[in-house]
């Protein structure tokens, strides 16, 4: 347990880096262990924190994984040790009897006798999603390891697919150096700890955690050493990340180095049982006092047309919180998604690139470039501390959706099954409030997303109260629309109380002055407007148009509405400039600020909005001013002016203006490859500058070792002393 004051705690345990040195405080001669700040301890005098270095290893250090995301407890986070799986190559074809599979897989050679935690996953059939069972732990693996699958139903076409993989462990000692670094005056250090789920879920071993900060002796080659934190997890129980918040005024101006170190413990494992765990270390930050900032609160309500809210006309009344909120709010009132998808749209949200141009469109489409920088990573790397609470797995961050987020909890009711999860959204209001509470007085960022109202509309009976009117008789399809809108609008009202207590409780915590609160969402849905439901295959604007609302710090603006349309690619931008920090290198959305000075007229903008979506014909949609097109629809292009016909019901005969339509589409379409390219010509850069410089550091090895040997020949021959 990290204390503070002095400690005795013997240094002959902690692993040997580059020097050996003496361990004495910078004035007393004693060994120091700083005073960790946690949730428990009085907090800071200063609000606000910027970073001053993320403290990387150094290439000589001994780290067996660079930083990926893992998870302990739920929470996933940027970490080093987060270890790779190998999958098993299979030994025996597999076999099922009274509902549990089995199949054997070969270990590899250099695994045998070891202890080994196992994946096992199996799928019905090639096309299904794969079912995830929990890890298993083999104490001392044989060349050939037969495996139990449970739970797997019999087909009568075929066996189940049973795959297993192994992870892969480091040594049961590890150390990482980070490069040297200037402590400025009233820093503090943070990071955390934990041991992998995988470990927790069978069983590890402890794991002893030591962060120690390396002072270089002046005019010499020694290093005094400072032990800042001495922890020791139970790998049976610890099922976290555990933090630290260190304060570093004892060694203000000061260059230093840090050095992490995980031991795995053998204590109560018995001789015949090896140790082990799998122990992760968040990226350790540094961070400096600097201005008040506000906190970023970024709110997206899955599915939610706008048209559902009262600030957007609704007279139904199911979202008096959210209504309260757009109160004291900007409100947009023409905004639109850019697909209409949650995974699309969100990648849009954190880049403000349209999906022709980051390519995520679904969770299984592939990753987000490199060379693409979002929202969260900005922010991150401006000393804002970035979290996320999202529902689904839609928002996978396999993806990119993790990148730049310390901690990123997904919930996902069954992973298996991912377009007809309930929403979950009093769970993922639960959790934001829990993170807000365990934040420390650095500047926030936090994503929140729930998949409410998304179907299956299941409301309570306490919110199923909704009976809207039609202007004729329903039967048949306009009677399932009816009935299906009015389920949709119950949970509309169970998911604006949910809200309510979210804004609520920035409320309380008396962050409500001091935070940039953004409420949208990623697409609408449809009720029989043009034929169909749901969203997928729709550009009109029951499902293109979505609800924004900002509300800036002391709710400057609040009431204020913004009549030009507007894009979710948008909102990226308009925070950074709201910030004050650089834009997204390549974004295409445009800062909204010069919308919102108290001014009337309010500026307007000259835009042209695209929504897509990638149905077998490329469905794209296009507003200019009044004039709306949809091309590539399967009746055809329409034209719509949105001034006379809002509800898009009216197409405009002929080939009114469709030559300006048409034009727009390529103009977008030729951006849209113009950009992929300059990305992909990036990424190859990037790439092949790093090889150039591997290899430049191996010539220059190769040059030392040389330089070395001709030293010792000629030290040898007598030429030098």
């Amino acid at each position: 347990m990290a204390l503070g004051g002095p400690n005795p705690t013997p240094l002959d345990k902690l692993a040997a880096v580059r020097h050996t040195g003496v361990v004495r405080n910078r004035r007393a001669g004693l060994l120091f262990v700083a005073v960790v700040l946690s949730g428990a301890c009085e907090s800071p005098p200063i609000a606000r924190w910027g970073v001053s270095a993320d403290l990387e290893p150094l290439p000589s250090t001994r780290v067996d994984k660079p930083a990926a995301t893992c998870a302990a407890g739920g929470e996933i986070r940027t970490a080093r040790g987060c270890p790779g799986r190998r999958r098993l190559a299979a030994a025996t074809a597999p076999t099922v009897e009274d509902g549990t599979g089995r199949a054997s897989f070969t270990i590899p050679t250099a695994l045998i006798g070891s202890s080994l935690i196992l994946d096992r996953r199996w799928r019905p059939d090639g096309l299904s999603g794969w079912r995830h069972l929990p890890p298993l732990r083999i104490h001392r693996a044989e060349s050939e390891e037969t495996l139990d699958f449970p739970g797997i139903a019999q087909t009568s076409e075929s066996t189940p697919e049973m795959r297993a993989h192994v992870w892969e462990i480091g040594p049961a000692e590890q150390t990482t150096v980070s490069a040297p670094f200037l402590i400025p005056e009233g820093s503090i250090l943070t990071g955390g700890y934990a041991i992998h789920e995988a470990a927790h879920a069978t069983g590890g071993s402890s794991v002893r955690f030591t962060v120690t900060l390396l002072v270089p002796e002046e005019g010499g080659t020694e290093e005094s050493r400072f032990l800042l934190v001495d922890e020791t997890l139970d790998g049976d129980s610890s099922d976290r990340w555990h933090d630290y918040r260190i304060a570093l005024a004892d060694w203000a101006g000061a260059r230093a180095s840090l050095l992490l170190r995980s031991e795995v413990l053998a204590e109560g494992r018995g001789s015949g049982v090896s140790p082990f765990s799998l122990p992760l270390w968040s990226t350790p930050q540094l961070l400096e006092p600097g201005g008040p900032r506000p906190n970023v609160l970024l709110v997206s309500l899955d599915t939610l047309r706008a048209d559902a809210l009262g600030a957007y006309g609704s007279a139904v009344g199911a979202s008096p919180q959210l209504d309260r909120f757009a109160d004291s709010a900007v409100v947009f009132n023409r905004a639109y998604t850019t697909f209409p998808t949650t995974t699309a749209s969100h990648m849009s949200l954190f880049t403000g690139l349209y999906p022709a141009v980051h390519e995520v469109v679904a969770p299984f489409s592939g990753q987000l470039s490199p060379a693409i920088q979002t929202l969260a990573e900005a922010l991150a790397n401006a000393g804002y501390r970035t979290g996320a609470i999202t529902e689904n797995g839609m928002v996978a961050r396999g993806s990119g959706f993790g990148r730049g987020f310390q901690t990123y909890r997904e919930i996902v009711g069954d992973p298996n099954v991912l377009t007809v999860t309930p929403g979950e959204s009093e769970q993922v209001v639960d959790l934001a409030l829990s993170w807000l509470d365990e934040r420390p007085h650095d500047a926030f960022f936090l994503f929140v997303h729930t998949y409410e109202v998304h179907a299956p509309y299941e409301p309570s009976p306490d919110d199923d109260i909704f009976e809207e009117t039609w202007s004729e008789s329903p039967t048949g399809r306009l009677a399932m629309w009816r009935d299906a809108r009015n389920l949709y609008m119950g949970e509309v009202r169970y998911l604006d109380r949910q809200m309510g207590r979210l804004l609520e409780g920035l409320r309380q915590r008396g962050l409500d002055d001091s935070t940039i609160v953004v409420v949208s969402s990623d697409h609408g849905e449809q009720f029989g407007e043009h034929g169909g439901m749901s969203h997928g295959g729709g550009v009109f604007t029951e499902v293109a148009h979505v609800p924004l609302l900002l509300r800036l710090p002391d709710a400057k603006g609040a009431g204020r509405r913004i009549d030009s349309a507007v894009s979710l690619v948008d909102v990226a931008p308009t925070l950074l400039d709201l910030l004050g920090l650089p834009p997204l290198p390549h974004a295409q959305g445009r800062s909204l600020t010069p919308l919102l000075p108290e001014q009337e007229p309010p500026t307007a903008y000259t835009r042209v909005i695209f929504t897509e979506n990638d149905t077998p014909r490329g469905v794209l949609a296009i507003q200019e001013g009044p004039d709306k097109w949809i091309l590539g629809y399967e009746r055809g292009p329409l034209m719509y002016d949105r001034n006379s016909d809002p509800g898009e019901r009216r197409p405009l005969e002929g080939d009114v203006r469709r030559a300006r339509g048409e034009e727009l589409a390529a103009r977008f379409r030729d951006h849209a490859e113009t950009l992929r390219t300059r990305l992909e010509a990036q990424v190859v850069g990037e790439a092949t500058a790093r090889e150039a410089t591997d290899q430049s550091k191996a010539r220059d090895a190769a040059d030392d070792e040389r330089d070395l040997a001709r030293e010792r020949r000629l030290r040898a021959l007598g030429y030098l002393e």
